[in-house]
């Protein structure tokens, strides 16, 4: 059982405060806790990993600029011990934001894909999972958009494993179209007015100040994490004194220039990654 709720009123935006909380309570096993209390105590490290799991399959296709608090809580009512509730889990959440109000571009669908004797197995049971020379999870949105993957694999080759999760993305299409079917039924999303964009003036003077700059930083490889942390955030104060000159230096000023560079150093490590295959 998955519940799913969010604020009408929204953050700061600049950050999505996604809450996925997933526990797997004893009763779900037909089992008493074993502790001295005979209680539920805080959540386990596999649930805790569950809940990120989630929250990495949900979290991309929220609106760009979307900032209300968002809470995901997922139960697992009942857990047989051959059938993985994790993948079901994601599943459950996919169609709980479909069926809400809450402004989401899903749904997606899941699944865990097997290797066993060079032939893959979607979802496989845990005592097939055992056997297994890859564990992957295949998060898919429509038209066959990948999502999120996690998992591993026991030396297996490059053409089995793009294999596996291209056949990972097209079983996730069903379980896509069913919740597409499933929509109609669900409350109509809430109107939701997205933040004003960048202004262009302002972010035209600060890519030009900075664009080439940061790039020769990216690439300078002299540089170890600390200090190429450092000579960002140098360089981003000494274009914020720039500017000062060209725009009126209020508080919220200075702090919308830091978001719009924020913004320009995210793209150019983005578009370094993408296409030049450099971290």
């Amino acid at each position: 059982m998955v519940t799913a709720v969010s604020k009408e009123r929204p953050n700061p935006p600049d950050f999505l405060p996604l809450v996925v909380d997933y526990r797997q309570k004893a009763a779900a096993a037909g089992r008493i806790p074993t502790n001295f209390v005979r209680r539920e105590l805080g959540p386990t490290e596999s649930e805790i990993l569950t809940g990120r799991m989630i929250d990495r399959s949900l979290r991309p296709l929220f609106p760009p600029g979307f900032s209300n608090d968002t809470h995901m809580v997922c139960n697992v009512l009942a857990v047989d011990g051959v059938h993985d509730p994790e993948i079901v889990s994601i599943n459950a959440a996919s169609a709980a934001l479909v069926l809400s109000d809450i402004p989401w571009n899903g749904p997606i669908g899941a699944v865990r894909v097997g290797l066993i004797d060079n032939e893959l197995i979607v979802n496989p049971t845990r005592k097939e999972l055992a056997k297994s020379d890859a564990n992957l999870v295949v998060v898919a949105a429509d038209q066959s958009l990948l999502i999120m993957l996690e998992g591993s694999a026991n030396n297996v080759s490059q053409s089995d494993f793009l294999k596996a999760i291209k056949f990972g993305v097209k079983k996730c299409q069903s379980i896509v179209q069913s919740l597409i079917q499933l929509r109609k039924f669900g409350k109509p999303k809430r109107t939701w007015t997205p933040p004003e964009p960048w202004n262009p003036d302002v972010t035209n003077l600060l890519e030009s100040l900075s664009r080439q700059k940061l790039i020769d930083i990216f690439h300078d490889t002299s540089h170890d994490k600390l200090s190429r942390d450092n000579a960002v955030r140098t360089l981003k104060a000494e274009v914020l004194n720039k500017v000062k000159t060209d725009i009126t230096t209020t508080v919220e000023t200075e702090a919308y220039c830091m978001k719009v560079l924020e913004n320009i150093t995210k793209n150019i490590c983005r578009s370094i990654t993408l296409n030049e295959d450099k971290r």
